[in-house]
């Protein structure tokens, strides 16, 4: 094969000299840069011909407007990593330890050691996980060789264990039709971490076979469709790998050769296993290891069959190797990368071009295996460094392309890249980029979807992206000059179910994130409580028709029995329970006891109105209805007994054909049960109303409030008046345990007294109305003070002080509203001996906001201190010269 120059490029330098040049063997395409170029015969004359041949008549790839939703997440939420530090983290596993094992002493090095590792691994996997394949990917299944079906195969469910197989239809329209199933075909142990399809074929007797790889072992599954229109694919298991049988070690990935005959597989040690398809025997090991053992350690390991039966592809982060199965002494190397700068992230080969394709953080790499020495062309992708990037080759006409993806965004960009008739690789258009069609972020892959050969329309490709939930987005490709493909996705009542519940789903923490909870199986007692039963049992206890009368008799006259304690507060539940006779088994509360009216008759009496509420309302010394407060808890309650029955009805069992009538009886029966016990509890009464109520005040009271205000108007010393308490009375203890007389009552300090004076025991609080009693709306005015100018005719002497100023207070005198408990003194003002100083101090005001000290003795602005001189400046210096 012909080949292009290698690219030279030059780096600049700050010093002087010539810059050094970097030759690379390969020729290495980015965009603005001069291309290799090379000459070529043609028509008997030479041209120049160079790598990047634009082609006018090339045709550009463009997706549908929006990519719809083929299939619901059913994956849970991810968890999110905690924002805690390490050393938060260390303290929480130790405290962890001590409370669950405190017989472990395990030192804190050590535990803070391990949350380090553990958190520099968990980082490092969510970055890039080396055990993650090709998530989604479609195949071909045939009943005959006339009739072809095209399925797209995914990881479903919470865990992501479930095979999903999903049929696409590409109709000679050029439309596509996708019709998901909400049940999965096959379902692992663990979760799924690649699907694998083997190669198309033409062949009618060629069943497909589909490689799935999981956590524990790789399965191998043969589909075939039977001869019905709307079939599913019938699955036949054809062998399975554990670790055993890979040297004890995990699979990393799998592969099906290019002939259909083998599978090959490599684990996380790099060794190369290989077995037929139909053989029952283990796989072979075929190859050990890398050429440069330090590369071994790296734990990134990815094969590529190369051509049919003869050779395969093994690529690391660091370099790709060819293995020939005829000579496996040796691996000869393919490419590698400079240790530390780039890494390897895709290998793909393609039989048809001879091409293979490496994938690199830099660079976008075809090579000819035939000439392995040196690359065929490169491209340089510019993008960052991102580990997760591969390539797919789809093929549209006469163009083969290659697709380039990442997971960590929904970027495609397009390269057209093959052989010509001349034998070069070329570039024939200038890469661009298919982007916003997808949700943008991480995701779980891509995957490109063809209709098989012959069938549908072969310029209409599909574009499917596995989000991080399992949630499937499908968009068409197809060239710019066609019209635009319509999708029709069509969901089952299952996929609806699908998706409404994957709304609700909370992210999975597994056993050990859970651990402070517990799960209960609780069907025992619900069978216990809901199975069919004896039509002698039900949810009452035995009625007692005469119990029942002799409770509702006795109920009105309860305020009038001398047993009733004052300092209880008591409901009309309580006064039924009470009215009636004790009960056989007594509880430790009486609100978990039922009573007479707890039974049917109790129900109607209550509906007919025959307990006698009013009544015990009445002749209460005090009533308050706890329904408002109530309602806030439970919406339900309610005084009505019939409104609040149809509430609760809402809570009834659905209602099916295993129901017995016993099931719906009992159910009728403790509805009707919790309406009686909730209507009965919403008044709260009292044999005696609050004491000290404004309401009920006495002549002793009228008398004592008369006393206190009078001895409000006058200079006594008792102070604000004591706290009056209602139903609730404190007693003060004493600090060795003996309680004082409850007739002293409680002390209190005066500021409690003074604030509690105002509220009255048994008012509304939302009536309270709040008066400020410092209101300053209305100034007090005051009658100007005016002072006579003493002319001096000298300057009064330094020691000599005078009176203070006159201070006018700009702002209003506030009205002194609270008594004190001793009397205001007066302000007294100390002047000097001279009479004048007298008068002027006998003419100040008595408020005290003018008797203010004052810290300057004399009126002026130097307060009687003898001005300073100016201060001298000192001489500038004189320019001597004319300058």
């Amino acid at each position: 094969m012909d080949t292009w120059p290698p690219s030279i490029t030059y780096n600049l330098t700050s010093r002087k000299g010539k810059a050094k040049s970097v030759i690379l063997p390969y020729p290495l395409l980015e965009g603005g840069a001069l291309t290799s170029a090379t000459l070529r015969e043609r028509h008997g004359r030479l041209e120049w011909v160079t790598a990047q041949n634009l082609s006018p008549n090339r045709q550009r790839l463009a997706c549908s407007e929006k990519a719809v939703l083929a299939f619901p997440a059913t994956w849970s939420p991810p968890v999110q990593p905690p924002a805690t530090s390490w050393s938060q983290r260390a303290e929480q596993s130790a405290h962890f330890l001590r409370t669950y094992y405190p017989d472990v002493d395990v030192p804190a090095e050590l535990i803070r050691e391990q949350v380090a590792t553990e958190a520099q691994i968990g980082d490092s996997l969510r970055a890039f996980d080396p055990l993650l394949g090709d998530l989604v990917t479609s195949f071909d299944v045939s009943a005959s060789s006339k009739r072809w079906r095209t399925f797209m195969a995914f990881p479903m469910s919470r865990n992501g264990c479930d095979l999903n197989f999903s049929p696409i239809e590409f109709s000679a329209e050029g439309s596509i039709i996708t019709e998901p199933t909400h049940s999965p075909a096959r379902t692992f142990r663990t979760p799924i971490c690649q699907i694998v399809p083997s190669p198309a074929s033409d062949g009618p007797d060629r069943e497909t076979v589909i490689a799935v790889r999981t956590h524990s072992s790789v399965s191998l599954l043969s589909l075939s469709l039977p001869m019905s229109a709307a079939a599913f694919p019938m699955i036949r298991d054809v062998g399975s790998f554990d670790r055993l049988s890979l040297g004890g070690h995990m699979a990393i990935d799998v592969q099906f050769d290019c002939s259909l005959e083998n599978v090959i597989l490599v684990n996380n040690l790099g060794h190369v296993f290989k077995r037929a398809l139909l053989s029952d025997d283990d796989p072979v090991n075929v190859y050990n290891g890398v050429s440069e053992p330090d590369y071994a350690n790296d734990g990134f390991w990815r094969i590529a069959p190369g051509e049919p039966g003869e050779m395969c592809f093994l690529m690391t982060a660091n370099s790709a190797e060819l293995i020939d199965f005829r000579t496996l002494d040796r691996a000869a190397k393919v490419y590698s990368v400079a240790r530390g700068s780039d890494s390897l992230t895709s290998i793909g080969y393609d039989p048809d071009d001879h091409l293979l394709r490496l994938v690199t953080t830099n660079e976008l790499v075809w090579v000819d295996p035939r000439f392995h020495t040196r690359p065929v062309l490169a491209f340089k992708h510019e993008r960052e460094y991102d580990r997760t990037l591969s390539s797919h080759v789809v093929s549209i006409g006469d163009a083969r392309l290659t697709i380039l993806s990442s997971r960590n965004n929904s970027l495609l960009s397009i390269y057209d890249v093959s052989g010509n008739n001349d034998g070069l690789v070329q570039s024939h258009t200038l890469p661009y980029a298919l982007s916003g069609r997808f949700p943008s972020g991480p995701h779980s892959g891509f995957c490109v979807v063809q209709p098989h050969l012959g069938y549908g329309n072969s310029a209409t490709t599909s574009l499917l992206q596995l989000s991080n939930r399992g949630a499937i987005y499908q968009s068409a490709l197809t060239e710019e000059t066609q019209p635009p493909v319509e999708i029709e996705v069509s969901w089952s009542t299952g996929v609806h179910r699908l998706s409404n519940d994957s709304r609700t789903q909370k992210p999975d923490v597994g056993r050990l994130g859970a651990r402070e909870m517990q799960e209960i199986d609780f069907r025992q007692a619900y069978q216990r409580l809901f199975s069919p039963l004896d039509t002698a049992q039900s949810v009452y206890p035995a009625e007692n028709a005469d119990a029942v009368y002799q409770t509702l008799d006795a109920m009105p006259l309860f305020w009038k029995q001398a047993s009733i304690v004052d300092e209880q507060l008591l409901t009309i539940f309580d006064i039924a329970f009470r009215s009636g006779e004790e009960p056989a088994h007594a509880s430790r509360a009486d609100f978990l006891t039922q009573s007479t009216l707890s039974s049917r008759r109790g129900f109607r009496a209550l509906t007919q109105g025959r307990v006698p509420r009013e009544t015990l309302i009445n002749e209460a010394g005090w009533h308050f209805n706890l329904e408002p407060v109530l309602q806030m808890l439970v919406p339900d309650i309610s005084c009505d007994i019939q409104s609040m029955v149809e509430r609760l009805h809402k809570y009834d069992l659905v209602l099916d054909e295993c129901r017995s009538g016993s099931s719906l009886r009992r159910e009728s029966e403790a509805r009707e049960e919790l309406a009686v016990d909730l209507a009965l509890s919403t008044d709260v009464l009292s044999a005696q109303p609050f004491a000290n109520s404004k309401a009920d005040l006495t002549e002793g009271d009228i008398f004592e409030t008369m006393s206190r205000a009078a001895e409000a108007m006058t200079f006594s010393e008792t102070g604000p008046p004591p706290v009056q308490f209602g139903h609730l009375s404190p007693i003060a203890h004493d600090t060795q345990g003996t309680t004082d007389d409850a007739s002293t009552g409680l002390e209190l300090q005066p500021g409690v007294r003074l604030l509690l004076a105002e509220w009255d025991i048994g008012t509304d609080p939302d009536q309270f109305t709040y008066h400020d009693p410092y209101d300053d709306q209305q100034p007090v005015t005051r009658s100007p003070h005016h002072q006579a100018l003493v002319t001096q005719s000298q300057r009064p002497p330094l020691v000599a002080t005078t009176a203070l100023p006159v201070i006018t207070d700009s702002r209003a005198a506030l009205p002194t509203v609270i008594s004190t408990s001793q009397p205001v003194m007066t302000g007294v003002l100390v002047g000097s001996r001279n009479e004048a100083e007298s008068e002027r101090a006998s003419v100040l005001p008595s408020d005290p906001h003018a008797t203010m000290a004052s810290t300057q003795s004399v009126p002026g602005p130097y307060g009687g201190r003898l001005p300073t001189g100016k201060k001298k400046t000192a001489a500038g210096k004189k320019r001597v010269g004319g300058f």
